[in-house]
This record gives structure tokens, C-alpha cells and sequence, in this order.
């Protein structure tokens, strides 16, 4: 059983803080009160779906190709595929090298396209990338199609593979 002095003490303890947060809250408002806070506009979120991917994967033609389709109602500008490295069906694509060394600047609802290299996903070593086994619909035999979302951060894509429902037949 605790004496009598140390239960006061730790009562005293338990009650400082409540005790000076009234203090502090005051001492925030006169700040507040003196100074001017500039009112910044509101973030405006860009998380949806604003660039549509397709990489275009067939053996019926010599060029693989990949199209860029911008979905949103801004110019979309890209510098740069946060990750760039896409693996489908044993491969590996890289979408920054199909863009090169410029940027792209799409106008809504406006597609580009570009031809990129392959390579086995054995060839390569360590990179990020996306998985998009789960995005492949299959055309043809020799023609499949690849299909990736991107949500712009300034101007870099970043890149997710789209999900889709299982729906039993």
C-alpha cells in the first residue's frame, strides 16, 4: 500500500498535463490571432485512372507496339514510368526506354504510340517492375494485349496493373 505523500505525488503527476494544456491551446490562439496563415487552395486529387496502357504483343508483326491513351480531361505530361519495367507471359518491357529521352504530352482523350524491345524475364537482373500476368487478353494465337492504368504525381506515371472480377461461367 502506497503512503499517503506518494499518492499525492502521483495524483500531481497524473494532473500536470491536463493542467497546462488550457495554457497551450491559449498561447496557440494569440499566435493564430497575430500572425496572418495564407489560405492555400485545396489539393486537388489525381488518383484516378488518367493513362491507359496498352502493350501490344504479337508475333505476327515485327514491332511490338505500346500506346499511351490519356483518360482524363487535362494535358497530361510524362517524364518518367514510376515503376517502368512491365513482366507479362516470361517477358519484360521497359517503358521509359520506348518513350527514350523526351517527354510525352497528351491532350485528353489523345493516344500515342511506341515501339519497345523485349526481353526474357531470365535475361534481366534485379528491377522493379509490375506483374501483369493477370492483364493479358489473348487476341489470337500470335496477338496478345496488355492492359495497365497509370495515375500521374507530376509528371511521372505510376504504374499498376488493373484488376479484374472473376465472373464463373
Amino acid at each position: 500500500m502506497l503512503d499517503s505523500k506518494k499518492r499525492q505525488t502521483l495524483k500531481f503527476m497524473g494532473a500536470a498535463p491536463l493542467v497546462s494544456l488550457p495554457f497551450v491551446a491559449s498561447a496557440g490562439e494569440l499566435f493564430a490571432s497575430e500572425t496572418q496563415v495564407p489560405k492555400l487552395p485545396a489539393a486537388s486529387p489525381r488518383t484516378g485512372m488518367q493513362l491507359e496502357i496498352q502493350i501490344i504483343d504479337s508475333t505476327a508483326v515485327p514491332d511490338n507496339t505500346v500506346v499511351f491513351r490519356n483518360r482524363s480531361d487535362d494535358v497530361l505530361v510524362i517524364t518518367r514510368f514510376m515503376p517502368g519495367h512491365i513482366v507479362y507471359d516470361g517477358k519484360l518491357m521497359d517503358l521509359n526506354a520506348a518513350m527514350g529521352d523526351r517527354q510525352i504530352e497528351l491532350s485528353p482523350g489523345q493516344s500515342r504510340a511506341f515501339e519497345y524491345d523485349v526481353w526474357s524475364v531470365l535475361n534481366t537482373g534485379p528491377v522493379e517492375y509490375v506483374w501483369a500476368d493477370h492483364a493479358i487478353d489473348a487476341l489470337s494465337e500470335e496477338t496478345s494485349v496488355v492492359t495497365l492504368g497509370a495515375f500521374m504525381a507530376d509528371t511521372n506515371a505510376v504504374v499498376y496493373a488493373n484488376t479484374r472480377q472473376y465472373i464463373p461461367s
